[in-house]
């Protein structure tokens, strides 16, 4: 959460088209909803929140991001980053460097 929450402000000191209002408000329900840390993750606004959540908060978090408008996805970190639950991904790292 700590990392996510870091690079989320460095990414808004950096680029001040992210300390957009919306991003502001997300930001503050996702704090009082026990989100450890997030960051929007994507290409031009039609990417995904990454939240890091303590179990403890899960469906509140989720309750509070819902509220805004969100859908929840399921992830799972894999060794080249995350796929979604119970989808099997259609490439590896190991069958690209293959290539």
């Amino acid at each position: 959460g700590n990392v996510l929450r870091r690079h989320w402000a460095e990414k808004v000191g950096r680029n001040a088209a992210a300390d957009h209002p919306i991003c502001r408000r997300i930001e503050e329900r996702a704090a009082s909803a026990g989100v450890a840390g997030f960051k929007l993750v994507g290409a031009g606004g039609g990417g995904h929140l990454l939240a890091a959540v303590p179990a403890s908060h899960r469906r509140r978090a989720v309750a509070a991001l819902e509220e805004l408008g969100l859908a929840r996805v399921s992830v799972r970190p894999v060794a080249s980053g995350l796929i979604r639950q119970g989808v099997q991904p259609r490439w590896t790292a190991t069958t690209t460097e293959e290539r």
